[in-house]
């Protein structure tokens, strides 16, 4: 299963880490889940480690809040995933049995 996320901003948040806001554009995300740049499939996956939300009150909108714990450094996202960038959201591989 295959979701896209479109990005608002990316930001640090503290006891947390790399933080991605935006909005789900098609699909379900949860924690668990990987994230990768729609059009550089090469950045990525980061794991998602939690899911949340955040209001802008002054703007009456509700963000989807993604944890990204194994991105990288937050100037670096930054850089990767731009305002208005889509992430694509997928399922890790299943483990090979052995």
């Amino acid at each position: 299963m295959t979701a896209r996320f479109g990005v608002h901003s990316v930001f640090h948040l503290t006891g947390t880490g790399p933080v991605v806001a935006g909005e789900i554009l098609d699909g379900t995300v949860r924690a668990g889940m990987l994230a990768a740049i729609d059009d550089r499939p090469g950045h990525g996956p980061w794991s998602i480690a939690g899911v949340g939300f955040a209001d802008n009150v002054a703007r009456r909108k509700q963000y989807v809040l993604l944890m990204l714990p194994n991105a990288p450094l937050i100037e670096d996202l930054r850089a990767l995933v731009p305002p208005g960038s889509v992430l694509t959201i997928s399922d890790p591989e299943p483990l090979a049995s052995t």
